[in-house]
């Protein structure tokens, strides 16, 4: 810290204290050892609002300045400690149950610089912080005069505001914990013809995160909502959890969630949820020695002031791990004692969505591909690449043809690493296909195409669409196979010599035919061919082989023309059968360049 910053501060004090509806208590004071990170505590006046119970016309508030974090210093403001601070949550803030674990300050930092209803909007403009210190300081308090004469008036949210969840940080976690569930419209409307409020859940935990795998009755019988997830998580190993479905988001005190099995046993009473008589219910059937968690699904809107259109779930322990006590009773009566608890509540402060309409809402396929079954034939560079995209960006069906090794010469240009290394090609992409998507359903076949196995014909049999990446004229000869379905769709692809361009073809299943394929692509085949034999590789090199010029970039590049091409198709946008060639395209940096002044 700078005497320029020590100066900063100073101003900026000295304004505040001519500032309407600001009181400036002291001076700055040092709140760390370093003396990087100052504390300045004011009273706030709310402008044009009536003090309410929660909202007093004076407040006490410190504000924050961290040179640590930010050179020009981090700004934040806290509730004051002291009797006449804001005690109640509301809206765009955090949990302000109790004392900030480094700074002798409430944790309710308010969030100043939120584009929110009555701050930014009130004036008609987005509002940016500013860059300096004495601008910043001074703009952070004017949001937080504001902010207070908003939630005094309850206007802090208005309809059409998107829906925000309460802070469930009320014991200041490292959050590393984290809870995964799976729902969207359609889940809720089936949730809302079931009955059963509460029950027993099947959980797995991966990477740190706690995933729901199933919801039954409670009887541990009926399966009442099993989630669509992929492979991977469909593998993992289970335990038990309990789960209770909520009328409404549990909070107190405006907008902050319970903070206390107390609290919490208070909040579910007024919905008419009688917790432990629930846990008395279904702890017998819970026969775990693990810790218990209590998973609560409360519906919730996308937009204030619509009706709920979707499941949140949000969990917390129940009860510790138990390893020494056998008995079920003995287990279950202890979990009841344990409600009466006054210690802060461990919630599992983060809970996503992980439902494809969540995860990948800004980068999925069209709608019409994104259900479709997928045979790939050819897991080399560029089926790797290809199969890549197509699964990160919501493809769940897909299975992968290919019978060979994935050799150290393929690391050049393979989507593969040095782990998979002696291992078939189809199963290690599908191996790690399945880890981009929670909800994808990868097979890898260590097979040729086409094959006479059980394993094979149901792929194609079931496959919407082929995609030929093998570049083998043989298999084009074979094509359409028998088990193809009329109205499937056949895409081939093959690179040219340096990926210097792509070539693809597309016809549907029932009308594919080869000799129209080898009418357009005769005359690019015979200038490869006079490309390769200027090349003079040696005898026997594939077109895959480290060797041959190929650079990864432009299989890259390459890939993702192949995946617009898929697209248009799916969207309509062209009629089969289509024939197309794409120039790989160098960009010219001796022409079109803006030289910067």
């Amino acid at each position: 810290m700078s005497e320029f910053d020590k100066l900063a501060l100073a101003q900026a004090c000295s304004i505040l204290k001519s500032h309407f509806g600001v009181k400036v208590i002291g001076d700055w004071v040092p709140i760390n050892e370093i003396k990087v990170t100052f504390m300045l505590s004011l009273e706030l006046q709310i402008v044009d609002a009536e003090p309410t119970m929660e909202i007093p016309e004076f407040s006490s508030w410190n504000i924050i300045v961290d040179f640590e974090d930010d050179k020009w210093g981090k700004v934040q403001l806290f509730p004051s400690l002291d009797n006449n601070a804001v005690k109640a949550t509301f809206q765009h803030q955090l949990y302000n149950g109790g004392t900030h674990p480094t700074w002798p300050v409430r944790n309710g930092h308010i969030c100043t610089l939120e584009n929110t209803h009555g701050l930014a909007i009130s004036k008609n403009a987005l509002k940016i912080e500013p860059k300096y210190t004495v601008e910043r300081i001074t703009w952070h308090v004017d949001r937080a005069i504001e902010w207070l004469t908003a939630a005094a008036s309850y206007s802090l949210v208005k309809n059409g505001d998107y829906f925000e969840l309460p802070d469930f940080d009320v014991i200041n976690t490292s959050k590393s914990i984290a809870l995964a569930y799976y729902e969207n419209v359609e889940s809720y409307e089936h949730w809302n013809n079931i009955s059963e409020r509460a029950g027993l859940a099947y959980i797995s935990i991966f990477n740190n995160t706690v995933i729901t795998k199933r919801y039954l009755d409670k009887k541990d019988e009926k399966i009442l909502y099993e989630p669509s997830w992929g492979s991977l998580i469909k593998k993992l190993p289970e335990k038990r959890a309990l789960w209770l479905r909520l009328n409404k988001t549990p909070v107190i005190n405006v907008w902050q969630v319970p903070s206390t099995m107390e609290e919490l046993i208070s909040v579910l009473k007024l919905q008419g949820i009688d917790l432990p008589e629930i846990v008395r219910m279904l702890m017998p059937k819970f026969n775990d020695p693990s810790e218990c968690l209590l998973i609560l699904g409360m519906p919730i809107p996308q937009i204030i002031g619509e009706t709920c259109d979707r499941y949140h779930w949000q969990a917390m322990v129940l009860s510790p791990v138990s390893k020494k006590i056998k008995s079920n009773f003995v287990r279950t009566q202890m979990t009841i004692n344990h409600l009466q608890s006054r210690q802060p509540l461990p919630w599992l402060v983060s809970s996503e969505n992980w439902h494809p309409d969540e995860l990948q809402n800004r980068g999925r396929l069209c709608k019409s591909l994104l259900t479709a079954k997928i045979l790939l034939i050819g897991g080399g560079a560029l089926g790797a690449i290809i199969s890549e995209q197509i699964v990160r960006m919501g493809i769940c069906d897909l299975t992968v043809v290919d019978k060979d090794i994935f050799e150290p010469g393929n690391l050049v240009r393979h989507a593969l690493d040095i782990d998979s290394i002696r291992h078939h090609k189809s199963q290690a992409l599908a191996e790690d296909l399945n880890k981009l998507n929670p909800s994808a359903n990868v097979k890898g076949l260590i097979l040729s195409a086409p094959n006479d196995s059980d394993e094979f014909k149901n792929a194609a049999t079931h496959a919407s669409l082929i995609l030929d990446l093998t570049a083998d004229d043989g298999l084009m000869d074979e094509f359409p196979l028998k088990e193809f379905h009329p109205d499937s769709i056949i895409i081939s692809c093959s690179l040219g010599l340096h990926a210097n361009r792509v070539f693809l073809f597309a016809d549907l299943a029932k009308n594919f035919n080869v000799a129209s394929f080898n009418s357009w692509f005769q005359p690019y085949r015979d200038e490869e061919h006079k490309l390769a034999e200027k090349e003079a590789l040696p005898r026997g090199i594939g077109c895959w082989h480290p060797i041959v010029p190929a650079p990864f970039n432009r299989i890259c590049g390459l890939a993702s023309v192949v995946l617009e091409f898929i697209q248009q198709i799916y969207n309509d946008e062209t009629i089969l059968p289509v024939s197309y060639c794409h120039e790989w395209c160098v960009p010219n940096l001796k022409s079109g360049i803006t030289k910067a002044a």
